[in-house]
């Protein structure tokens, strides 16, 4: 829910519930751009492998449908972004300058799930 801020599309905030067209009521908070050249994959059936590909889908492959978002239409027609090679490459590059190298290699937030068991060459070199 990037343009409610907090809020569904109809201006809700308010407890959890399931609204009579099918959509949630509860606020949304909006995921940060933050490393995001290091999610892959992207959208959500996870689609796209690289960020290039997401840009050109939203240049020129965005496709009408019934749950295309308003936001993304025009008189019922898909709004492409029509976005030059050189822009899109443009597009990639600033993207990928959001990415946070010190915030990636900080121990304090690595996946406490990593395993710590000695590799097999370390067992054998015991032994």
């Amino acid at each position: 829910n990037f343009a409610g801020n907090w809020r569904d599309a109809h201006g809700a905030t308010g407890p959890a519930s399931f609204a009579s067209n099918g959509t949630s009521e509860q606020p949304v908070r909006v995921p940060t751009l933050r490393n995001v050249a290091l999610t892959a994959p992207y959208m959500h059936d996870g689609r796209f492998a690289t960020l290039a590909q997401v840009v050109s889908f939203y240049n020129s492959g965005i496709q009408p449908g019934p749950n295309l978002d308003p936001r993304l239409q025009r008189g019922g027609v898909p709004i492409q972004l029509n976005l030059s090679a050189a822009d899109q490459a443009a597009l990639v590059a600033f993207l990928s300058t959001l990415n946070d190298a010190t915030f990636m290699t900080d121990p304090r937030f690595m996946s406490p799930f990593k395993s710590t068991a000695p590799s097999s060459a370390t067992r054998s070199q015991k032994q």
